[in-house]
């Protein structure tokens, strides 16, 4: 009994992350992919929809890392590309609206912004 209520006023050491909102805002079923575009991992979401997704990084304004965020449309074609750093999550506050652009830098295809 008293190892339960040591062990419940511990605070969680797990990895640190931040939600990041993915928003739907064509009329159009999309499949979104977070950080690879493994087929396993996309992530449907239906017109008007947002789906919260759990990202390791960024986490503050000294992590430089980006995370590259694809969406395909029903066809399976490439319709929204994009890279985000901790500054234009800051600015969105942590929400992404899936548009018809692709602002990613270099290769869409590639798995990590360079």
């Amino acid at each position: 009994m008293t190892a339960c209520i040591i062990a419940s006023c511990v605070p969680s050491l797990g990895t640190p992350t931040r939600d990041v909102f993915v928003h739907n805002g064509l009329d159009e079923v999309l499949t979104v992919y977070t950080f690879d575009r493994d087929q396993r991992f996309g992530q449907m979401i239906k017109p008007g929809d947002t789906w919260r997704d759990t990202w390791m990084y960024p986490l503050n304004s000294v992590d430089r890392r980006r995370v590259r965020v694809w969406a395909d449309d029903a066809t399976g074609q490439l319709i929204f590309c994009a890279d985000y750093g901790f500054s234009d999550l800051t600015k969105s506050s942590w929400r992404i609206d899936l548009s018809r652009t692709l602002t990613c830098a270099g290769d869409p295809m590639s798995t990590s912004p360079p």
